[in-house]
């Protein structure tokens, strides 16, 4: 008899507590905002269905105002919010809700918040972080003192021997390259 009694109360609690037994299965098992971002940053948030669970979406706030939602049909929505600029995928993928946040800007710093939804119960986990804005430091460069600081290497391998021909070494070319880049 005690095991019946024992059984028959197992099964009351789970009927009785079944809708906090399924947010225990839900979890937010990765969110990624960085700390600190000067352009851009890419925010992820990653999660587990518990069996028989379906996502309603997920969302993304920033300082409580909702900026971004990945529906369960894969679906995206962008909400415009002051700081926040972003380029995500048309479509989300199951278990993940990436965004690349572009342009920031002091106003972009604050705390970026995801919530994950179930259909039906529409009960929900959340997880935080703060992304703090960092100036990028920039060097301004003269280019006169830039090219005239350039120094050239002989390269044996490529010239015949005592050939007074030279050339930039590779690294400095990749740093005139990366100097035109950034400031083009």
């Amino acid at each position: 008899m005690p095991c019946r009694v024992t059984t028959f109360y197992c099964i009351l609690y789970l009927v009785i507590n079944w809708q906090y037994l399924a947010v225990l299965s839900l979890t937010i098992s990765n969110l990624f905002v960085p700390r600190e971002a000067s352009h851009e940053a890419l925010l992820d948030c990653r999660y587990s269905l518990g069996l028989n669970e379906t996502l309603y979406d997920v969302k993304w706030y920033k300082d409580g105002s909702e900026f971004f939602r990945c529906k369960a049909n894969g679906s995206v929505q962008q909400f415009p919010v002051d700081g926040v600029k972003l380029y995500a995928s048309e479509l989300s993928q199951r278990g993940t809700c990436p965004l690349f946040l572009t342009g920031l800007s002091e106003k972009s710093s604050g705390e970026y918040l995801c919530e994950v939804s179930l259909d039906f119960t529409f009960q929900s986990v959340t997880r935080a972080s703060k992304l703090n804005f960092v100036h990028p430091s920039i060097v301004p460069i003269n280019i006169k003192d830039f090219i005239k600081d350039i120094k050239y290497e002989k390269n044996e391998s490529q010239y015949s021997h005592g050939s007074t021909e030279r050339y930039p070494s590779s690294i400095l070319i990749c740093l005139h390259i990366l100097f035109l880049i950034v400031y083009e």
